[in-house]
């Protein structure tokens, strides 16, 4: 009875006042509302759109995922690292204003050359406008959502992801259901507007930018401080994103955009337990290691502990995946999409190895290698691409693509967690 009150007293009741596991749960809780909205919704949408109308609605969301991240520099990432309100703020509006001016120019580029990118892209071209704005939507949610997160205003967030992914799933099934249109790519453009206000009235109501905040040279100041996250996060960021999104335009550019339909659904739904548990806990460990930066040894013991709670956390996720993906992908979404679930078994040790990262990818902000990051998505990108196109070019099959893709991922990923792990370590 000793024991178990020492264990109790040690163990469990510093998690009832720890700040970082009442932050996790607060993004816990509402990644998984929204994920518990996307299991409900996924069996009826599979039922109503083809794979071939969810793969083009995949390759729309890559896309504008790449616009949002290359339209902010990354500014909005050095957000929770500001030393104070005002930097936080200033990080903030530097985003804005240089999203703003990439989306004006991307517009232009369209407008000139919109038949030409429809074709290369291998999508329809009124498509193109509509990517913009959704990626230019996503930048500034993402950097409201860092000012909220910098003020430890969690709840506000995690709330704020549920309704998204509610109002996004009942527009997308009611207006393809009752009005008998396929919006898939509209209905998420119009939520995300629409969701985007409360945020601007969740932290305007507590904070307030002055003048002074918006003067030349206090951005330009400001700028250069965190100049890394232009120079080395971004380019970092934005091939690691168009490395996880390669096989998606992969295949729909060389085999069928059916088949990215299959893979889009089977990623979605592996996705699920890294967007719930794996990011939920980045962004808090990102926030409690970068108050840790002067204490390696803790840090790197928080960085050992997250990174082994996930790896378990995983295991029963893999197993499950592994030896009966194919039969409740049949069995839930209909047998049309057991094709799914085959490709969940050729994609899990991937996911693995993207659920366990989360902590050592932040963790090259938080120590200043932003360089070596780059060095190493420049690396990983290659090599996905070879591996796919090896696939393609030697045995002409999509599964063989597949494993070959998920091979390389798994090596890239384990040479970057036994990087920081020793960069810790010393």
């Amino acid at each position: 009875m000793k024991r178990i009150n020492y264990i109790f007293q040690k163990y469990i009741s510093p998690l009832k006042t720890s700040k970082f596991i009442k932050n996790t749960f607060s993004l816990f809780s509402g990644l998984f509302v929204s994920k518990l909205i996307f299991l409900v919704f996924t069996p009826l949408l599979t039922r109503i759109f083809s794979p071939s109308e969810m793969g083009e609605y995949a390759v729309f969301l890559s896309l504008s995922t790449i616009i949002a991240i290359f339209s902010t520099l990354r500014f909005e990432d050095a957000i929770l690292l500001a030393k104070s309100k005002r930097d936080s703020q200033s990080l903030a509006i530097i985003s804005l204003i240089s999203s703003i001016f990439v989306i004006i120019l991307l517009f232009i580029v369209i407008f000139f050359l919109e038949d030409k990118i429809s074709k290369i892209l291998n999508i329809n071209s009124e498509f193109l406008f509509l990517i913009c704005i959704s990626g230019f939507v996503l930048s500034i949610r993402e950097t409201l959502i860092n000012l909220l997160m910098k003020n430890n205003d969690f709840s506000r967030v995690a709330i704020n992801k549920a309704h998204n992914a509610l109002g996004i799933n009942s527009m997308q099934y009611f207006s393809k259901s009752i009005l008998g249109f396929s919006m898939l790519s509209v209905s998420k453009v119009i939520i995300d507007i629409i969701t985007l206000i409360p945020l601007f009235f969740t932290y305007f109501s507590k904070s307030s930018i002055q003048l002074k905040d918006f003067l030349y040279f206090k951005l330009k100041k400001i700028a250069k401080i965190y100049r890394n996250f232009p120079l080395y996060n971004l380019p970092s960021s934005l091939i690691n994103n168009i490395s996880q999104n390669l096989p998606l335009l992969f295949i729909s550019a060389f085999y069928s955009l059916e088949l990215a339909g299959f893979f889009s659904l089977a990623t979605r739904v592996l996705r699920l337990p890294v967007d719930l548990v794996s990011q939920s806990v980045r962004k808090v460990y990102y926030n409690e290691a970068s108050n840790l930066q002067e204490n390696r040894l803790e840090m790197f013991s928080l960085y050992k502990k997250v990174t082994s709670i996930l790896f378990v956390i995983f295991i029963p996720i893999f197993l499950i995946i592994f030896f009966a993906g194919e039969e409740i992908f049949s069995i839930i979404l209909g047998n049309e999409w057991s094709k799914s679930g085959q490709i969940s078994r050729l994609l899990i040790l991937w996911f693995l190895m993207l659920f366990i990262n989360a902590p050592s990818i932040v963790s090259f902000n938080i120590l200043g290698k932003q360089k070596v990051l780059f060095y190493f998505e420049i690396i990983s990108l290659f090599t996905r691409l070879l591996t796919l196109y090896c696939g393609y070019y030697f045995y002409n099959s999509f599964e063989y693509s597949l494993l070959l893709f998920t091979a390389g991922s798994v090596i890239i990923n384990l040479l970057i967690i036994i990087y920081i792990y020793n960069q810790l370590r010393q």
